[in-house]
């Protein structure tokens, strides 16, 4: 299969797999800076991304369903998501503490947003933008 595990932080090195099991294999994030249990988050997918560096060099990754992704529909986040990191964290003089910033389109998510430290999940509508359906309050 094409699943790939996401949490707040990146793999501390290449998934493994278990040995007997070719339907298992085992992700090993780096450990978070001390946070809120309320903050942790795991995801387990077929998602694609699409992905760039901020100007700070913070990695910057939108994932959603591949079709998403494939038609550019994370486009538009990929581009501002860096530029408001960094503005953000002049603005507040807070460098952003961690390595990278994900981004999740999720298609069936009744809440509009949840704000887990370095892996952000939002309703697909609010994060993704198609230039033949989205309405410019898409891009707010």
């Amino acid at each position: 299969t094409n699943l790939v595990a996401l949490s707040n932080m990146l793999p501390r090195g290449p998934t493994v797999p278990v040995t007997g099991d070719p339907n298992w294999s085992i992700t090993e994030f780096e450990t978070t800076p001390i946070m809120s249990t309320y903050l942790l988050a795991y995801i387990v997918s077929e998602f694609k991304n699409v992905e760039t560096r901020a100007p700070s060099g913070i990695l910057i990754r939108i994932w959603a369903r591949p079709g998403a992704i494939d038609e550019g529909h994370g486009s538009y986040a990929l581009n501002v998501t860096g530029p408001i990191l960094d503005f953000f964290s002049a603005h507040y003089d807070t460098p952003y503490p961690l390595n990278k910033s994900d981004q999740v389109a999720l298609p069936d998510f009744s809440a509009g947003a949840m704000e887990n430290w370095g892996l952000v999940t939002y309703r697909e509508n609010a994060l993704l933008y198609d230039l033949q359906s989205s309405s410019t309050g898409n891009q707010e």
